[in-house]
């Protein structure tokens, strides 16, 4: 029996993980211009490479956060809290910067307008 609900939990937080790294492979899939305007059509990723300096090496993180909104009490339930893709910059083994890129809140996945 314990097998089973150490396999089901297994199971259940693969499904979770997945899930988490759709939205962040979705985050990555947009334009520079979606998440701001005044930038060009072209991949984030591309965008990002082309305004880093090439010594940095842009790590973006396996799940989306709550962009460092929630309080973790039980308000939290009731708010529209904010998703961000987070982006380590490192150079060699040191982080040398971070971004958050909004992308829309829990409600309406993806920032409009």
């Amino acid at each position: 029996m314990a097998r089973l609900a150490g396999a089901l939990v297994l199971l259940m937080v693969s499904a979770v993980a997945a899930a988490q790294d759709a939205y962040v492979k979705q985050a990555m899939s947009l334009t520079a211009r979606e998440y701001d305007k005044t930038l060009p059509a072209q991949p984030v990723t591309t965008w990002l490479r082309e305004h880093l300096p090439t010594r940095y090496e842009v790590v973006w993180g396996d799940r989306i956060t709550d962009c460092g909104e929630a309080s973790g009490t039980a308000a939290d339930a009731e708010r529209d809290l904010p998703m961000c893709a987070e982006i380590e910059l490192r150079e060699g083994g040191t982080m040398r910067g971070y971004l958050a890129l909004f992308i829309g809140t829990a409600k309406r996945r993806r920032a409009e307008g």
